[in-house]
């Protein structure tokens, strides 16, 4: 929602309105996103996807990933569909640290997926589910924005 909200508007200086943790100090928006995201990356398989937990939103998943073995190829997705964008403002944040760490982040989940989630096919592409290291994002000059652009295949 954070970048669909800064698509809209351009108000980039909302990341840094303060807002408080649930049980802590209030942290820019900014930071809310990277702790989040970083949270998610931190708990991946030992085949790099993204672990699934406890809690899933789909009540017929809830219990795959208790144990902390159930991978989620969709929280994956998710990830690599949105490190672009994260990307895009951590740069124009001048943070090119935290650019260059998910841009990294972006590329290992990916290869997770292609490796164990696309079944290879007759003709040896991936299957429908694996997606490649290229960004799923293109930048548009004339709007400034951004577009998502899902790619799959080599």
């Amino acid at each position: 929602m954070t970048i669909r909200y800064l698509k809209e508007t351009e108000d980039y200086g909302f990341l840094d309105d303060e807002v408080p943790y649930r049980d802590g100090d209030p942290e820019s928006i900014w930071k809310h996103c990277l702790n989040a995201i970083d949270l998610s990356l931190s708990r991946r398989s030992e085949r790099g996807l993204p672990l699934i937990l406890g809690g899933d939103w789909n009540d017929g998943m809830n219990a795959v990933g208790t144990g902390g073995h159930g991978e989620s190829v969709w929280v994956a997705q998710f990830l690599c569909a949105i490190l672009p964008d994260i990307v895009y403002l951590a740069r124009r944040r001048g943070e090119e640290d935290v650019a260059a760490r998910y841009e990294e982040a972006r590329r290992a989940l990916a290869d997770a997926v292609n490796t164990h989630a696309g079944a290879p096919m007759e003709d040896g592409t991936s299957g429908p589910y694996a997606m490649t290291a290229r960004p799923l994002a293109t930048r548009s000059a004339s709007m400034g924005r951004y577009s998502s652009t899902p790619r799959y295949g080599p």
